[in-house]
């Protein structure tokens, strides 16, 4: 209708061009000064209205091209109302409805997005997304977490992010040559390591993620089972030795001397036991970090502890070492009675081979209205205060060159006591000095619930 209306214009305007020319010709013949002039202001007219259309024209289609412009940038705009009698009412009721559905796109876009990050956010690896610019989309809490660096959301250069030397020549790999890497890393100057993964995504928007996965503690679990087994075979080579060497020795004729036969009975005797002690503690830290905690019941420590002090009794007289306690028969805790009856047992036993002649043992206990602990008080060598931190390690003995005292044991009794503790959500401080005595307290939550 408007392109109509338009060409109409233009063949009128010619039209009366075309007459005026002509009217001009039979004028100049004619020579009518009046008319002339008359046909002049007619044109004169018609011409500066031709101009203001036209300049008028010109300038919609500025602002329509300006507001095609900013749609393509993606900048938000009202919409144009157009009368419905102007010669560009349906292009911008067009570009109305382009806006429109541009804004739909965006809301979608932006919701999608959201979603994504959300999404990454709750995941347990670092996301890192990297454009062709070199510059970073879209990144991850966990990401952040891992490089200990609040990342700027807007887009940026990696490098003001990624500082470790080899994920940072695995990205520039990706980017320069689209090769994807897979390494462990290990980041020496934060005590952790990556599992790193780099892709390269050949898609419509190509781009390179980085893809963290913190296998610390994944590290230290293979490291320590190494250091369990290399401790274990060496810790079971001394009682086999010592059976064997024996054995071997009375079968080369010590036998036949009743005195060295009855001695060296006694000895392969005492490394059996030692043997055996040793496979069955090992036996227990492998079940309690295979098993779940058990179930949770109230018990009468006093009882209880009364239990382990009989029998430990014979190994206490034997070493001249008196066992008490001094807790109220009306206590009432709530625990694992089977776990709790191994960590009494371990720290009595522990608190006796460590001890020195005519020393004591004391256990006391008390609660509050959250928490309950029990102390075991030995009046013993002592531990250096350098190896109190290890002593809950497997295998660990603290250096006895303060004492002549010899101490036999597997080294895994407190580090049962420590698995069990741990398992039941309890807390251990040790105190000790040297030539004086340890106490050791073992704190533990009243409401515990199984794991």
């Amino acid at each position: 209708m408007k392109n109509k209306a338009i060409k109409s214009l233009i063949i009128i305007s010619c039209l009366n061009l075309l007459i005026a020319v002509l009217f001009m010709s039979w004028e100049l013949k004619h020579q009518f000064l009046t008319g002339r002039l008359i046909l002049l202001s007619i044109m004169a007219v018609e011409l500066i209205g031709l101009i203001i259309y036209l300049l008028n024209l010109n300038k919609q289609i500025k602002q329509i091209s300006q507001r095609a412009n900013v749609i393509a940038s993606g900048a938000e705009r009202g919409p144009v109302i157009d009368s419905p009698s102007s010669s560009f009412y349906e292009l911008n009721k067009a570009l109305n409805q382009i806006q429109i559905h541009q804004r739909h796109q965006q809301i979608t876009v932006t919701n999608i997005t959201d979603e994504l990050v959300g999404v990454l956010n709750h995941l347990p690896v670092g996301v890192m997304v990297i454009d062709q610019q070199q510059n970073v989309t879209l990144t991850n809490q966990a990401f952040a977490k891992m490089v200990e660096k609040e990342i700027d959301p807007a887009p940026h250069p990696f490098t003001d992010d990624v500082s470790n030397a080899a994920l940072l020549n695995m990205i520039n790999s990706a980017l320069m040559s689209q090769q994807n890497g897979h390494k462990e890393i290990t980041n020496f100057q934060r005590a952790r390591t990556w599992d790193a993964q780099v892709v390269n995504l050949d898609g419509a928007v190509p781009a390179v993620v980085v893809i963290l996965y913190d296998i610390t503690m994944l590290v230290a679990a293979k490291q320590s089972q190494i250091d369990f087994l290399r401790n274990a075979s060496h810790e079971l080579k001394t009682p086999v030795a010592t059976i064997r060497g024996f054995t071997e020795t009375l079968q080369a004729g010590a036998k036949d001397d009743p005195e060295t036969l009855t001695d060296f009975l006694q000895d392969i005797e005492t490394a059996s036991q030692q043997l055996t002690d040793l496979v069955n503690d090992i036996l227990v830290i492998s079940h309690v970090q295979m098993q779940e905690a058990g179930d949770i019941e109230p018990i009468e420590l006093a009882d209880l502890v009364q239990q382990e002090l009989i029998r430990w009794q014979p190994i206490a007289e034997s070493k001249k070492v008196s066992l008490t306690h001094q807790i109220a028969a009306q206590l009432v805790v709530t625990g694992n009675r089977q776990a709790l009856k191994r960590i009494i047992g371990n720290l009595i036993s522990n608190a006796i081979k460590y001890n020195r002649e005519n020393g004591k043992v004391l256990i006391t206990a008390d609660s509050s209205a959250d928490q309950w602990w029990l102390r075991v008080i030995d009046s013993g060598i002592g531990i250096e205060e350098s190896a109190i931190p290890r002593v809950f390690e497997r295998f660990f003995r603290a250096d006895q060159s303060h004492s002549n005292q010899v101490v036999e044991g597997t080294g895994l009794g407190l580090a049962i006591v420590a698995e069990l503790a741990a398992t039941y959500h309890g807390h251990i401080d040790v105190t000790s000095q040297i030539n004086q005595g340890t106490t050791i307290q073992l704190t533990f939550p009243i409401a515990n619930q199984k794991n």
